[in-house]
C-alpha cells in the first residue's frame, strides 16, 4: 500500500511594512512610535474582553487578531500565542449582494492587506514572539496541535459559519474558550432565553460584513454540548472609536472543561 504523506503545517513568514502601509483596527501604543488611534479601544477594560484570563504559561489560540493589540497583550500576561486570520485574498464573508460584491471586494482585500500590516508592525515592534497562520478556523489541521486557550472576540457575528468556528476551536482547545460579542441587539438580545440566531442582512438594510446576532443562550447551549461544561458569562462596555467615542455593551462567554 502507498504511504499517503500529510501537508507539513507551516506558519505565516514574519514580514517587515512600512507604517504608512498600515490600518490600524485597535487603539494601542507602538514601541519606539507612540500612540495609534484605531476603531476600537479596548484597554481601560481588556480583562473584561478576555474573560479575566490568567494566560500564564498558555498556549493560546486567538482568532482574528486584527492589528495585534490583544496578541501582544496576552504574550505579555505569559502566553505561547498562535494568532489565525482571514488571507488577503479570501477577503471576508461578504453578503453575496450582486450589485456591490465586486467593487466591495477589491477594497476589502486592500483593506486587509494593510490590517496584516499593521499586525506585523506592531509585531517587529514589540518583540513579539507569536505566530501566525493565514486560512479558515474550520481548515485548521489537526497538526496544529492542542491549545490551553482559544479565544474568538468579535468575529463570530461577521462569519456565515460562526458554529463551525465555535466546534473547530472546541476540537483543538484543551481547557478554556472565551467568546465575546458586541450586544447590538439591545438588551433583548442580552435576554434572548432561546439559542437564536438572528439573520442581519434582508432587502431593507446594506448590511455586507454583518451575517448574525447570537444570543449567549446559544453559544452557552453549543458550549456545554461540545463538551465545556462549566460557564461563566461577563457583560462590560469597550470604547467605539469609530462609533464617535461611545461606550458598547459587550458579553463575554467563558466555557471551561469539567
Amino acid at each position: 500500500m502507498q504511504k499517503i504523506n500529510k501537508p507539513t503545517f507551516t506558519y505565516a513568514e514574519p514580514r517587515n511594512p512600512a507604517f504608512e502601509d498600515c490600518d490600524f483596527y485597535h487603539s494601542m501604543n507602538i514601541p519606539g512610535h507612540g500612540e495609534v488611534t484605531g476603531q476600537w479601544d479596548l484597554r481601560s477594560n481588556v480583562g473584561a474582553y478576555l474573560g479575566n484570563t490568567n494566560f500564564q504559561g498558555k498556549r493560546v489560540l486567538e482568532i482574528g487578531p486584527a492589528s495585534g493589540y490583544l496578541t501582544t497583550y496576552m504574550e505579555g500576561q505569559g502566553a505561547d500565542v498562535v494568532a489565525l486570520d482571514l488571507p488577503a485574498d479570501y477577503g471576508w464573508d461578504i453578503v453575496p449582494r450582486p450589485q456591490s460584491k465586486v467593487e466591495w471586494m477589491a477594497e476589502r482585500k486592500n483593506h486587509m492587506e494593510r490590517l496584516h500590516n499593521s499586525f506585523w508592525y506592531m509585531h517587529n515592534a514589540s518583540q513579539s514572539k507569536s505566530k501566525v497562520v493565514y486560512g479558515k478556523v474550520i481548515e485548521l489541521p489537526d497538526e496544529i496541535g492542542m491549545f490551553d486557550v482559544s479565544i474568538m472576540t468579535g468575529i463570530l457575528l461577521h462569519s456565515r459559519d460562526p458554529i463551525g468556528i465555535i466546534c473547530r476551536c472546541g476540537e483543538l482547545t484543551k481547557n478554556r474558550i472565551v467568546i465575546t460579542e458586541s450586544i447590538w441587539g439591545g438588551q433583548a438580545q442580552l435576554d434572548e432565553q432561546q439559542p437564536t440566531m438572528t439573520l442581519i442582512p434582508s432587502p431593507q438594510n446594506a448590511s455586507l460584513d454583518l451575517w448574525f446576532l447570537l444570543s449567549p443562550k446559544l453559544i452557552i447551549q453549543l458550549l456545554q454540548t461540545i463538551g465545556f461544561k462549566n460557564i461563566s458569562i461577563y457583560t462590560h462596555n469597550q470604547l467605539y472609536i469609530q462609533g464617535g467615542g461611545n461606550l458598547v455593551p459587550h458579553y463575554t462567554i467563558v466555557g471551561e472543561r469539567a
